[in-house]
C-alpha cells in the first residue's frame, strides 16, 4: 500500500516537553505523574499557547472553568443517548458507582476512566471539562436515541447505540489526526462537495447515474472491476471505514459526527461473505457521498434485507437509490450489457457478472434483469468462489504487527495507521496512541513503526 500524504505547512514538534492531564488540571510531566500524557503540540492545540506557557511558568494550571464540569457534560450526553448508568457501566465493564462519581460535581475520577467514557459517549476527551459539551454533536446523540426508540428494542439496543456512538468517536478522531498528518478527505467527500437530494421516481435511475458520475469524478475506468472497496474507501477517498459488532440483522451504517462522515460495517451476519460486505460498503458510500445532510440526519442504519437482494425496495426511494448506486458502481451497466451479449446463455452471464465484479449471485441475477429487462429468476446458476477477493478486502483488519488479537476490530485498518503515523511525527503521545488502539503505551510505542509501515505513507 502506498498512501499519499499531501505537503502541508510544517508543524513544530521539535520541542519534546511533555504535559500531563488530569480531570481538572494540566501540569508539566514528571516521573510520578499518573494522568494522561500529552505532547506540547497536543496541549497547544487543545488549550492554546497562552495556557501552555502558563503551565511552563507555574508547573500546573486548572482547566475547569466551572465546578459542575466535567460531570454536567458526561451526564447530559448520556441522557441525550437515552442510556441508563447501569447500561453504560456494563458496556465498559466497570462499576456503576464509577459513573455516578463521574457525574457528581466535585468528585475526582481517574482521567483514563474519563477517556473511556468519552469514547463511548462520542465526546472529545482532550477538552472534557475545559470546553462546554466537549465537542459533542448533540444531533448525533438525539438521532441515536430516536432510532433506539423507533426500532425493535431487542435489536437496536443500548449496546447498539453505544457501539455506534463509539464508532462516531473513532471517525472524528481519525479525521482529526488524518488532517494533522496531511491526509485530508478527498474533495468528493468534504462538506462542500456535491450532494444530491433528487430521489424522484424512478429513484433507481438516479442511483445508476450517480454511480457512473462517481466513477467519472474519481477518474476510474468506466467498466473495470473494483479490486478492493476497502482500499478505495480508506486509501483513495480517506473515508473512515469502521468495523464493529452489531445485532446480526444490521449490515452497516453511515454516520456524521460534526462535519465528518464515516462508514460503519457490521462484522457479524452476512458481511462475513466478502461479496455482501463489498455491497454493504458501496451502499453506505452512496449515502455518504450523495445524501444531503438533512437526509442523512447524522445516522442511517441499514438492514441486510435492504442491501443484499439486489432488488430495489419500492417504499423507500432513499434506499432504492443507494441500492442502485451500489450494484452499478461495482458492476457498471455497460459492462453487464456487454457480458450478457457475449455469453452463451444467461446462466453464464450471471456467473460472469458475479465473478468479475465481486458481487453475490443474488445481486448479479437482479442486476442483469434490471439492466437488460430479461427474466432471470428461473435461471439456475452455480455458486461462485469469492476467495480471491478476501485478501485485498481483509488486509488491514486481520493483522496489526506487534499487537495481540485483543485489539478491537474497530481500532484496526487505516485508523491504526494514522494513529501510529501521528505518534511517529511527534504530534500525539504514546498515551494517546495506546488509548486509541486499546493497548498499553509500551506496546503501542514499540509497534508504531511497524504499523505505520503497513501503509507506506509517502508525500506528494
Amino acid at each position: 500500500m502506498n498512501t499519499k500524504i499531501k505537503n502541508i505547512l510544517p508543524i513544530d514538534v521539535s520541542n519534546n516537553v511533555m504535559f500531563v492531564r488530569s480531570q481538572s488540571q494540566l501540569a508539566k510531566d514528571n516521573p510520578a505523574a499518573t494522568g494522561h500524557r500529552l505532547t506540547r503540540f497536543q496541549a497547544e492545540e487543545a488549550f492554546g499557547r497562552d495556557l501552555v506557557q502558563q503551565v511552563m511558568d507555574e508547573d500546573v494550571v486548572s482547566l475547569i472553568p466551572s465546578f459542575h464540569e466535567p460531570a454536567k457534560t458526561i451526564q447530559t450526553k448520556r441522557e441525550q443517548l437515552g442510556l441508563e448508568i447501569n447500561q453504560l457501566a456494563k458496556f465498559l465493564h466497570i462499576n456503576s458507582e464509577i459513573i455516578r462519581d463521574a457525574e457528581t460535581p466535585g468528585k475526582i475520577t481517574p482521567i483514563q476512566t474519563l477517556n473511556n467514557l468519552c469514547q463511548v459517549l462520542a465526546l472529545d476527551e482532550t477538552v472534557l471539562g475545559y470546553r462546554p459539551a466537549a465537542g459533542s454533536d448533540e444531533t448525533l446523540g438525539v438521532r441515536l436515541r430516536t432510532l433506539s426508540e423507533a426500532r425493535d428494542a431487542r435489536s437496536f439496543s443500548s449496546n447498539t447505540v453505544m457501539a455506534l456512538a463509539e464508532a462516531a468517536w473513532i471517525i472524528s478522531k481519525q479525521m482529526t489526526l488524518s488532517e494533522l498528518i496531511g491526509m485530508p478527505m478527498h474533495n468528493l467527500v468534504t462538506p462542500s462537495s456535491r450532494r444530491n437530494g433528487d430521489y424522484l421516481y424512478p429513484a433507481y435511475e438516479k442511483g445508476y447515474f450517480l454511480a457512473e458520475e462517481t466513477r467519472r469524478l474519481l477518474g476510474m475506468d468506466p467498466d473495470a472491476p473494483i479490486n478492493s472497496m476497502r482500499a478505495l474507501i480508506e486509501e483513495e477517498l480517506n473515508i473512515p471505514l469502521i468495523q464493529i459488532t452489531l445485532d446480526p440483522r444490521f449490515a452497516g451504517a453511515t454516520i456524521a459526527n460534526g462535519t465528518y462522515r464515516g462508514i460503519i460495517v457490521n462484522e457479524r451476519g452476512k458481511n462475513s461473505d466478502v461479496a455482501i460486505r463489498r455491497m454493504t460498503i458501496c451502499h453506505e458510500l452512496a449515502h455518504l457521498l450523495w445524501d444531503p445532510d438533512e437526509r442523512l440526519n447524522k445516522v442511517i442504519v441499514d438492514d441486510y434485507t435492504e442491501i443484499d437482494s439486489g432488488a430495489f425496495p419500492p417504499k423507500d426511494p432513499v434506499e432504492m437509490r443507494a441500492n442502485a448506486f451500489a450494484v452499478a458502481f461495482l458492476a457498471p451497466r455497460s459492462a453487464v450489457k456487454s457480458i450478457v451479449k457475449q455469453s452463451n446463455n444467461l446462466s453464464d452471464a450471471i456467473t460472469e457478472v458475479s465473478h468479475r465484479f465481486g458481487i453475490s449471485i443474488s445481486a448479479a441475477r437482479h442486476h442483469v434483469h434490471n439492466v437488460t429487462r430479461i427474466e432471470t429468476q428461473s435461471i439456475r446458476v452455480n455458486d461462485v468462489d469469492f476467495e480471491e477477493w478476501i485478501p485485498a478486502e481483509n488486509k488491514t483488519i486481520d493483522y496489526l504487527p506487534g499487537l495481540d488479537e485483543s485489539i478491537p476490530i474497530s481500532r484496526k485498518g487505516m485508523f491504526a495507521g494514522i494513529v501510529a503515523k501521528a505518534y511517529l511525527n511527534g504530534q500525539i503521545s504514546a498515551d494517546t496512541g495506546s488509548m486509541c488502539l486499546k493497548t498499553s503505551s509500551i506496546k503501542f510505542a514499540n509497534s508504531a513503526k511497524s504499523i505505520s509501515e503497513m501503509w507506506n505513507f509517502s508525500s506528494d
